[in-house]
């Protein structure tokens, strides 16, 4: 979805937060809505991405003109996209895996959309 020239990724929240506890509690929000489920391979397989960009700012005055540093970090995590044949997954967890592995493929294109922007 594009909106304005920036890319929009539909459903995503931007947070401002002011310290790591901050963050910290909104990584952990993420984890408990975060969707599991179970696998041949894995009982506790992750069935949805999630990416968590943090952009970290520190600004200072050095003689009289305001310096402002940025840096960005993605976090992504990834669903499960175990082979349907090795996990034998059938009926809905098949389906799911078709999907995971449609939204890896989105989800590359998001990640080369963000890694280009500017801060």
């Amino acid at each position: 979805l594009r909106e304005g020239g920036d890319f929009i990724v539909q459903g995503a929240s931007l947070i401002e937060v002011f310290n790591s506890e901050g963050a910290y509690e909104l990584i952990e929000k993420g984890l408990k809505i975060r969707s599991t489920g179970n696998t041949k391979l894995n009982s506790k397989s992750s069935r949805s991405h999630a990416i968590v960009t943090l952009i970290l700012e520190k600004s200072s005055l050095k003689k009289h003109t305001k310096e402002m540093i940025r840096s960005k970090f993605h976090l992504v995590d990834l669903a499960g996209a175990e082979r349907a044949k090795k996990a034998e997954s059938t009926g809905e967890r098949l389906q799911e895996g078709i999907k995971i592995n449609e939204g890896l493929l989105v989800l590359g294109k998001v990640i080369r959309i963000l890694s280009n922007q500017k801060l």
